[in-house]
């Protein structure tokens, strides 16, 4: 006979038991919580000040418990009735504190409504639950870590853009954001953008990693941030900055400029730009035309010099690549297609998760894990219910009707005099001909000696001319308009968004 399985020595074991051993393990059993042996909500009830949510009054009689272990208590001021929870996402819950537990667990495991719905019923946690109710409790807890604080950047920090499609799943009528007065139909989630990142077609979320991975992320606007926008959502999260490391975006240019902050710029080409460059003589001569990387505010040096001061200052924008992407496939998997007004909460809860394991080592995924963090969650007071979540509306800011309208112009024309009918306009580039001199201001560098030298405007090398004297020639060759839509369709990846 072959060795028993652990199941039969088990069941071999039990049948050996008397009537009263039996009781015991049966009562035993019956006394097993899932988790954490001490998961009930006499646990957590010391770690909460006893507030009254409607006066704010610490003077309080009890007032016997409700049905799910909770202590009631009446403030003796205004004589409302309250517990720990009142003023919070799981005031008047019905479920027991291991349930709630129980989801958040799940969550920061990326487990589907349907399988926690399945393991809370199989494990006994509850009797019965629907499975909308499932989802609503996990999108009360989601929307609970937008209020979460973040954490200071400094030291290196590296910055860079996301770009999610617009969606208004659920919605019963579906407006067009190209002409808002107007509504579209459904349309499946392979379909193409119209114009591309910088319309309102897409919702931009702009992430910042600093040197020991702490992160920001934040939904800034629909289409084009603006300098105000990254200030006001991003940049206020700045602590003792070392140098800003970002592409060639000239918003956050701008914002160092300003602030007279060292900056890490890479163009967003490098990797094909530098192995076309095999010798020496080829890579400096891009550095001086920009199209490789570059350090601001540190001097004047030679390419090989500066690679030795950027890998000697870990300077890179290789972590906040990193993060987006992971967050770009973690929406994609995990939400497939969330509503643009709901995005900010599955972003901030994905933040949240790196933020913690930064802190501590490692990613949260056990039921310990949870506890904590449900309690740190309660204890920011913010009362958030299911109707919140229905009657929510997309508060993101949309780009004017102004811009937009300019802005489809602008990549028509550009499709048309280019003879690419895929061109879609990206952060580098600009959106031409809507104000010829500021779109040549947000130009790189190597983009107005490109310009100038498809204009035949000479000389237009770095060396015979200043920057200021070649933008005065272009911005008075007739050609210009023409030249930059030409510009565009070299530079644009045409068919894809």
């Amino acid at each position: 006979m072959g060795r028993k399985s652990k199941k039969q020595r088990a069941i071999d074991l039990l049948k050996e038991l008397n009537q009263n051993d039996l009781f015991d393990v049966q009562r035993f059993l019956n006394s097993f919580e899932l988790g954490s042996p001490k998961n009930s909500y006499s646990k957590i009830e010391p770690l909460f000040d006893r507030l009254c949510p409607n006066c704010g009054s610490t003077e309080h009689i009890r007032k016997g418990k409700t049905r799910t272990g909770l202590t009631s208590y009446q403030c003796k001021t205004c004589r409302r009735r309250f517990t720990i929870l009142s003023g919070t996402s799981m005031d008047k819950t019905p479920f027991d504190w291991k349930v709630w537990v129980t989801i958040l667990e799940k969550m920061l495991t990326n487990q589907s409504t349907e399988t926690t719905q399945q393991y809370l019923i199989r494990n006994g946690l509850v009797s019965d639950i629907d499975i909308g109710t499932v989802s609503a409790m996990m999108q009360k807890l989601r929307n609970s870590f937008i209020d979460m604080p973040l954490p200071v950047l400094e030291g290196n920090v590296q910055v860079d853009e996301k770009h999610f499609r617009e969606s208004q799943k659920g919605s019963q009528a579906l407006v067009d954001v190209l002409n808002p007065k107007t509504t579209r139909k459904a349309r499946e989630r392979a379909t193409a953008s119209k114009y591309g990142t910088m319309g309102p077609e897409f919702s931009t979320v702009c992430c910042a990693v600093d040197s020991s991975g702490h992160s920001v992320a934040k939904v800034v606007c629909m289409g084009q941030m603006k300098l105000e926008d990254f200030e006001d959502n991003i940049a206020c999260h700045f602590g003792n900055v070392a140098f800003l490391c970002s592409d060639m975006n000239t918003l956050y240019t701008q914002y160092a400029s300003i602030h007279k902050m060292n900056q890490y710029v890479i163009n967003s080409e490098y990797h094909r730009i530098i192995a076309k460059c095999d010798t020496a003589t080829k890579r400096q001569s891009a550095y001086e035309q920009n199209k490789l990387d570059y350090v601001t505010e540190c001097g004047i040096m030679s390419y090989q010099k500066m690679c030795k001061f950027r890998d000697a200052n870990n300077l890179t924008i290789n972590g906040v690549n990193a993060y987006h992407s992971e967050l770009k496939r973690y929406i994609d998997h995990m939400a497939k297609g969330v509503s643009t007004k709901h995005l900010q909460a599955w972003v901030s809860f994905y933040n949240y998760r790196n933020n913690f394991r930064i802190d501590h080592g490692y990613s949260p995924s056990t039921y310990d894990d949870a506890e904590v963090i449900l309690i740190e969650l309660l204890k920011l007071r913010k009362p958030i219910t299911v109707q919140d979540i229905k009657d929510k509306t997309d508060k993101t800011k949309k780009q004017s009707p102004r811009y937009t309208k300019k802005f489809i112009a602008a990549t028509v024309a550009a499709r048309i005099k280019s003879n690419n009918p895929y061109i879609k306009f990206a952060e580098e580039d600009g959106i031409w001909i809507v104000d010829k001199k500021r779109s040549l201001n947000l130009l790189p560098e190597y983009k107005r000696r490109e310009l100038a030298k498809a204009l035949k405007i000479k000389p237009f090398s770095p060396s015979a001319v200043s920057s200021a004297d070649l933008k005065k020639k272009l911005l008075a060759h007739p050609g210009l308009e023409d030249a930059l839509y030409v510009l565009a369709n070299g530079h644009t990846n045409d068919k894809q968004i």
